[in-house]
């Protein structure tokens, strides 16, 4: 349930949404069931160092082709499995994103008009974008990379059985990557958030704007509008490619430091080979454990961006809806029959105490009318424009 702590926490750190905390609470079942999925994907996984280990040390000492043939049919069969469960869990999240949408796409679209009421122009044109970000976070890679880090320790730990000195290296390694996507959430956050916020001032300066356009370019007042508008969208390009600069910088650091830990794997497995201290056989079964073990961190780095916007999203509808009520119910009225009573009606034009109308009582049935030919209108009728 890490996924689930991270998305509540989040939430949390404004005012409080029922909505959203309910829309939150109602993923328990998902990624539940995402785990279980998770956890039998990766255990698949372990097929392949076990299929490398049984080529090196069966297959080509016995030289069995019948062998071979089994060996590979095997580990092509438990692949296909595995796919099949990492799109069931894809589809788990893409439905429940779904019914995220569902649940919290109704009381924003209400708390829309509020906000018109209070004239917040950008609470407006941000609303569904931010509800179409988590969307697209929750049924993403950037979740099912989350999913994946908790098989970190298990990795590690099978390497440190096979030899202390591999288990320590990729460590080591795994130490390194995770100070480096510490370090690029720290100096690319902030600028993110600022050119996300820049970004919605001028979605919002752009909406206002469209509403009046026939104005606008009636009384020539476009050069002086695209200047605000070209100063939101400038200063929103500036802060996102700095944040873009610094997050492709840790993002090949990362990749860069991923290749040294294979290499050195790879040193470092062959000397404890050439030492007799472990088989040969393990020689590229370190290596594919080690990948995968470092795996969640470079997908991690790779999904920065969606995770860092979907989560801003998230915290922008957890404010927004933090002050929705549902509406009262109201009193259903019975369905109309027609029939229509009057007694003793009176009217007066608004400012004279001359009545119009005096002490007027009928009674009409359904399909019946009435009309006054005392009466005169001065409004034109409709069908004559």
């Amino acid at each position: 349930m890490a996924v689930f702590k991270i998305l509540n926490r989040h939430a949390e750190s404004v005012k409080t949404s029922p909505t959203v905390q309910s829309a939150l609470k109602a993923a328990r079942g998902p990624l539940a069931f995402t785990a279980l999925f998770s956890l039998a994907s990766n255990l698949l996984y372990l097929s392949l160092p076990i299929y490398t280990q049984q080529i090196y040390g069966r297959v080509l000492i016995s030289q069995s082709l019948g062998t071979l043939l089994v060996l590979t049919v095997g580990i092509l069969v438990v692949f296909c499995v595995s796919a099949v469960l990492d799109y069931l869990r894809s589809q788990v999240m893409v439905n429940f994103s779904l019914e995220f949408d569902r649940q919290v796409s109704g009381p924003a679209f209400t708390t829309l008009f509020d906000a018109v009421v209070q004239r917040d122009r950008t609470t407006r044109s941000q609303a569904l974008r931010d509800i179409d970000a988590v969307r697209q976070l929750l049924s993403g890679p950037a979740v099912a990379t989350l999913f994946d880090l908790p098989w970190m320790p298990v990795f590690i730990f099978i390497l440190f059985v096979i030899d202390p000195v591999i288990g320590f290296v990729t460590l080591g390694g795994g130490v390194v990557l995770v100070a480096l996507t510490v370090a690029q959430n720290y100096f690319t956050r902030d600028k993110l958030r600022a050119a996300s916020d820049e970004a919605i001032k001028g979605y919002a300066f752009t909406d206002a704007a469209l509403r009046n356009g026939e104005v606008v370019r009636a009384m020539g007042m476009l050069p002086h509008l695209a200047a605000p508008w070209g100063k939101h969208r400038e200063t929103a390009l500036e802060l996102s490619t700095v944040a873009q600069e610094r997050g492709a910088m840790f993002s090949h650091a990362t990749k860069l430091v991923r290749m040294i830990i294979q290499i050195l794997i790879i040193a470092v497995g062959a000397a404890l080979v050439i030492e007799q201290k472990i088989p040969s056989t393990m020689l590229f079964a370190n290596m594919i454990l080690a990948s995968r073990a470092l795996m969640p961190i470079q997908g991690l780095v790779g999904s920065f961006g969606p995770l860092t916007n979907g989560l801003q999203a998230l915290a922008r509808l957890n404010l927004l809806l933090g002050s929705y009520q549902p509406p009262e119910r109201r009193t259903a009225l019975p369905k109309p029959k027609g029939h229509i009573v009057v007694d003793r009606l009176s009217y007066a034009a608004p400012g004279s105490d001359v009545l119009i109308l005096k002490a007027i009582s009928l009674e009409l049935a359904p399909a019946r009318f009435w009309a006054s030919p005392g009466l005169r209108v001065r409004a034109s009728p409709p069908w004559r424009g």
